[in-house]
């Protein structure tokens, strides 16, 4: 019971970080690629970091599962900015970059 906690929560924040660097690299105008590394950097970089100074395999290096959320999660993201319906959508992803949305 748990394990399975433990997975949807991990899966969940997994999607919740990517798009957050998504839209945060989007609003910076990068193209695709660029979106893609820092959602990817986004998700799994403070794991990574964590992992490094605990001297244990880096998590996402095993596990293709975390990768392959991120890769789709990106492009969603960047699908579902191009249809330009984030004015009524938005609250519902808001990043820490939105500050000023929020005035």
């Amino acid at each position: 019971m748990h394990e399975q906690f433990n997975f949807v929560i991990e899966v969940l924040g997994t999607i919740s970080f990517s798009m957050s660097g998504s839209f945060a690299a989007m609003q910076k105008r990068l193209d695709p690629f660029g979106v893609l590394i820092i959602a990817f950097v986004t998700s799994v970089g403070g794991g990574t970091v964590r992992d490094l100074l605990l001297d244990i395999p880096v998590f996402w290096m095993h596990d293709l599962l975390t990768c392959a959320l991120i890769i789709l999660t990106s492009i969603f993201t960047m699908i579902f900015k191009s249809f330009e319906k984030m004015s009524e959508s938005r609250c519902l992803f808001l990043t820490v970059s939105d500050w000023d949305y929020l005035r």
